[in-house]
């Protein structure tokens, strides 16, 4: 138990108090954003500063029984990119039961796995392959095949770092356009 000072009257209270025991005065509970560090209102459900979810929302206050799976899916994967949560979410709510399954059970790429394949074998495309980027990942080996020449050597070292940097944002992308693959083959 930590005590904190009262916005009101600046008495010391404890944290876990819902009001202040010197001047009734309501005591706003905070929680901390797990990307940004923000903090904010623990009733909000949006980290108001990046749009990540709030991992606090208490089961009981779920609509449905579906609701409830879906935000679990949701908040314990890292299968699409954060901004678009609302929006995944809401469209997870108009799918039927089997259109669900068929998404909870898809193989999606693992932002970790793919990590490490593109430092190892990202320089000759193969992270642009296993993400169904044929083209790019073409080019990719094709300009690490001439990287005896300086100039598409540096071209290919550029873009194999960039990648590395930017894999993890890749794999949600291309998670997110398989999911909203699914139910337009149901």
């Amino acid at each position: 138990m930590a005590l904190i000072i009262c916005p009101q009257c600046g008495c010391e209270v404890s944290d876990k108090a819902s009001q202040c025991i010197h001047c009734g005065t309501p005591i706003m509970r905070f929680q901390v954003c797990e990307e940004c560090g923000n903090k904010y209102p623990e009733q909000n459900l949006l980290c108001p500063n990046c749009g990540c979810p709030s991992t606090r929302k208490a089961f009981t206050a779920y609509s449905s029984e579906k609701e409830r799976e879906i935000d679990l899916f949701l908040l314990t994967s890292d299968y699409y990119p954060p901004e678009r949560y609302n929006e995944v979410k809401s469209w997870l709510m108009t799918l039927n039961d089997r259109q669900l399954a068929l998404i909870y059970d898809m193989n999606y790429r693992d932002s970790d796995t793919m990590l490490l394949v593109a430092i190892f074998l990202g320089y000759a495309g193969l992270d642009r392959f296993l993400l169904k980027d044929t083209k790019n990942g073409l080019i990719k080996l094709g300009l690490t095949c001439c990287s005896f020449l300086v100039i598409p050597g540096l071209i290919s070292i550029v873009w194999w770092i960039k990648d590395i940097f930017n894999i993890k944002e890749m794999v949600r992308k291309y998670n997110y356009n398989q999911m909203r693959k699914v139910p337009n083959f149901v």
